[in-house]
């Protein structure tokens, strides 16, 4: 999305870490959707669920990563990511608010 800025709340989500390998990106844009990968190889926001459609792993350092989808590791996107705060970990599940970009 070349018309995005890193301010954008497009740009930004929460992310929720479901094990040490996992992650999921919910995006306060899509109404707390989490980003996932359908069969037609679409990245979209469309359920509130996470499950494996909905898992992604992180590969390389923050400044410069790639998240691979777990379904579907053929599913890659290239982003730089930047904490902008922890929210908590009330409910067993790690919670950081982010900024994507590259």
């Amino acid at each position: 999305m070349s018309n995005v800025t890193k301010r954008d709340p497009a740009a930004q989500f929460l992310i929720v870490i479901r094990s040490k390998d996992t992650i999921g990106l919910r995006s306060f844009a899509a109404g707390g959707k989490l980003l996932q990968i359908n069969r037609r190889m679409e990245f979209v926001f469309a359920s509130h669920s996470f499950d494996v459609w909905e898992s992604w792993m992180l590969e390389g350092s923050l400044d410069e990563c790639r998240l691979v989808n777990c379904r579907n590791p053929l599913a890659v996107l290239d982003v730089s990511i930047e904490i902008l705060a922890t929210v908590g970990e009330d409910d067993g599940v790690t919670h950081c608010l982010i900024r994507t970009g590259r």
